[in-house]
């Protein structure tokens, strides 16, 4: 499930002192979150699913080995396959149905199943049918508060026989968290459907459903992501104050679980991703100060990642393009060049050289070059900007093009005066 959204901000101030600066256009929006960094973020105790055992849906039908099938579905499903595994999932239904068995040796519960279909529909956009599976998941659980775990605990306790049953009271605990879990994870399910469909008070409410499965008060990555999620929305909703405070909590959150977080990569993005939300919604704010500081601490944990991990460069180059702007508006152009020109090599990393995206960073380079009174550089790049936009497809009415011929114009009827 994904709800993508875009932020205005500042663009870099026009110069008085560069005779075409000063109606230079860039774009007066960051370019869009993309791939993971994109999304609402639905974590549903994913672990590795080996691919090598995926085939096409007809194989399947002659196969009554639940685990198998099981095997298979989610290796589709982490494909991006979510088609062919909810036939899958839809099929392993039907074959417990005939066996009477909802539970089999693997503990591949119809509620997971469900959980699993939940998100299978909701990546091919049938939100409304997700729901209903999310729904379906939680078994009648719907209405557990958390606020109950430590009561339905003791109460168990009590009845195998107090508190010097050490073994019992461990198997029971395990069984409410991942009971909690659950259910936890079903709401952050609607709670996105729900979002997508546009619904926004009811996807918020869902999502502090979840989060009172987790909890707040120790560390947990599901209700790091909740917390994202909740900032997200906000930010969608224009409550920046809000956003920032949800954002602010799951940072906290996220940092008191200490070096538990090196050499992981899922981590390492969580991190990278809420330090640019707290440095976006500062600079939102016009707390530029603060909002460098976040921006250099993602910046920081990029860095230290290396180049090898593709799921950093969705938030690697939204952080140093927010963060050139800053630089720009303050009239540090040096400064504001350098970080472009890194911005840059992020997008192409990312989207290749012909992408919209790669264009506006090109715009904004040859407007930080404008500015700097270097015209022969900026009108190369405005040129390779408009260049890209069209080998793009982008209409020629788009304000974005617009821009870039206007900023072209600019610089050409300069240079004949």
């Amino acid at each position: 499930a994904s709800v993508g959204y875009r932020y205005h901000c500042s663009t870099p101030s026009s110069r008085s002192n560069s005779g075409c600066s000063a109606a230079i256009t860039t774009r007066s929006t960051t370019h869009t979150r993309t791939q993971q960094h994109a999304s609402l973020q639905q974590r549903h105790q994913r672990c590795p699913v080996s691919t090598s055992n995926i085939n096409t849906a007809s194989d399947n039908d002659d196969i009554e080995d639940i685990a198998v099938l099981y095997d298979r579905a989610k290796a589709l499903q982490s494909s991006s396959r979510p088609e062919e595994a909810l036939e899958i999932y839809r099929h392993i239904l039907a074959l417990q149905l005939d066996q009477n068995n909802n539970v089999v040796d693997n503990n591949i519960s119809t509620r997971k199943i469900r959980l699993n279909m939940g998100v299978c529909c909701a990546q091919k956009g049938l939100h409304e049918e997700a729901v209903d599976n999310f729904h379906d998941a939680m078994d009648g659980h719907e209405d557990v508060e958390s606020s109950s775990t430590m009561a339905l605990f003791q109460r168990d306790v009590q009845r195998i026989g107090g508190g010097d049953c050490e073994e019992h009271e461990h198997e029971h605990e395990g069984k409410h968290k991942r009971d909690y879990e659950h259910v936890g994870a079903c709401w952050n399910g609607i709670a996105m459907s729900m979002a997508a469909l546009g619904e926004y008070a009811s996807a918020s409410s869902a999502f502090e459903t979840a989060l009172e499965q987790f909890g707040t008060d120790e560390y947990s990555v599901h209700a790091v992501t909740i917390m994202e999620n909740l900032g997200t929305l906000n930010a969608m909703c224009n409550e920046e104050d809000k956003a920032l405070q949800y954002f602010e909590d799951a940072l906290k959150m996220h940092d008191s679980n200490g070096n538990d977080s090196d050499n992981n990569a899922a981590l390492t993005l969580t991190g990278a991703s809420l330090n640019f939300h707290v440095g976006k919604m500062h600079q939102i704010k016009n707390n530029l100060s603060q909002a460098i500081a976040y921006y250099n601490k993602a910046r920081d944990i990029i860095d230290a990642s290396g180049d090898n991990d593709e799921a950093l460069l969705p938030v690697a180059a939204q952080t140093l393009y927010n963060l050139a702007v800053i630089y720009a508006e303050a009239d540090e152009l040096e400064n504001a060049l350098v970080i472009h020109t890194d911005a840059l090599a992020y997008k192409e990393k990312l989207f290749g050289e012909i992408h919209p995206e790669v264009a506006e960073s090109l715009n904004c380079i040859g407007a930080v070059q404008g500015a700097k009174g270097d015209r022969g550089e900026a009108l190369k790049m405005f040129r390779k900007a408009l260049r890209v936009y069209r080998l793009a497809d982008v209409d020629e009415e788009h304000e974005d093009l617009v821009g870039v011929k206007r900023n072209i114009a600019l610089i050409e009827s300069s240079s004949v005066e």
